[in-house]
């Protein structure tokens, strides 16, 4: 697999689309505020980070955003399966009050990427109980499960660059585990960045667990554990 080139140390992974899309790298901070913002430059002596990765289309993404009522996507750290290897994401469209959209429905809102098919990024459409399992599975792993959100104005400002989606995987940095999200073209089945400098990534804002405004966890978050 391949490394993203960001403004961090990117996490190796391999990409085998040709479009272009948005890289989300999750990374943890010393200090940072629930504001996202650029992303600053990390230290050189971090460790390793654990292998992630999510992938969304720009039409997935359009589609989260296109509600009157959504302000922003949340982002989950999950796994597919009981198999450690199948560790994805899982985004849903949040409204003004932090509720995620249609969750209550006995619909699918929930958005988990589950691979790539040749050139096309492939996503499943699902059921909060089925997003709330795969989010304990990743806890049930071992590993800290964990939400985060991006807004919608910071999203439209990446999609601008003719991107195809979003990419998401993990690194470490101080207490904290957050995404970034960096600008991608998809090239010969590789990530290659849309472009020079800051204005092509993104950071989160600080992840729910810890930094969730209540104690305990607003309901209007996914079961994790």
């Amino acid at each position: 697999m391949d490394a993203l080139h960001s403004p961090i140390k990117p996490i190796t992974m391999t990409l085998r689309t040709t479009a272009c899309s948005v890289l989300l790298v999750a990374t943890t901070l010393a200090a940072h505020n629930s504001v996202p913002h650029l992303l600053p430059p990390l230290p050189v002596d971090l460790p390793a980070p654990v292998a992630m990765e999510g992938l969304f289309s720009k039409v997935v993404i359009s589609d989260l955003l296109g509600t009157d009522e959504c302000v922003e996507i949340r982002f989950y750290t999950a796994q597919r399966t009981t198999d450690p290897n199948s560790a994805t994401v899982i985004a849903i469209g949040v409204d003004k009050d932090g509720k995620e959209i249609d969750k209550l429905l006995q619909t699918t809102p929930y958005r988990m990427y589950t691979g790539l098919d040749g050139n096309t990024i492939t996503v499943d459409k699902v059921s909060a109980g089925k997003a709330s399992k795969a989010c304990k599975n990743y806890t049930n792993s071992g590993e800290k499960c964990f939400a985060a959100s991006f807004l919608k104005s910071e999203l439209d400002d990446l999609l601008k660059y003719e991107c195809a989606g979003m990419q998401l995987t993990l690194t470490t940095r101080g207490e904290h585990t957050v995404f970034l999200m960096t600008a991608v073209n998809i090239v010969d089945g590789k990530a290659v960045p849309a472009g020079d400098g800051d204005d092509y990534t993104r950071l989160s804002t600080d992840p729910c667990p810890p930094a969730c405004g209540e104690d305990p966890r607003p309901s209007y978050y996914l079961e994790m554990k």
